[in-house]
């Protein structure tokens, strides 16, 4: 498995506006096997970044998508190299995705 693996799921993103959660389970299920083979959270969010700048989509969901992955690729850089990090990418491109807003659990 390469992280390019990813690029089906990025490009089917757009397409998917009723739920993308067959979508994001097949993405989290490549990003989980790409971490257990050893890949860095950096490999994975540059690959992220790579194959989304050249994908053709609106420009304004790939401007969204861009910030969401600049936002972790922070937080990797911060320390917070975790599966968790990178999961919740897969998930915060599909409420893009679908032009929802995220629904914020807590207090």
């Amino acid at each position: 498995m390469q992280p390019t693996d990813l690029a089906p799921f990025i490009s089917s993103l757009p397409a998917a506006q009723t739920t993308c959660v067959p979508l994001s389970q097949k993405a989290c299920t490549i990003v989980e096997q790409l971490w257990n083979d050893g890949y860095s959270g950096i490999d994975v969010i540059g690959t992220f970044f790579r194959i989304t700048k050249n994908e053709d989509m609106d420009e304004a969901l790939k401007l969204e998508f861009i910030k969401e992955v600049g936002i972790v690729h922070m937080r990797v850089l911060d320390g917070v190299d975790s599966l968790m990090q990178l999961t919740g990418l897969v998930g915060k491109l599909c409420v893009k995705a679908k032009g929802a807003q995220p629904v914020k659990l807590g207090r």
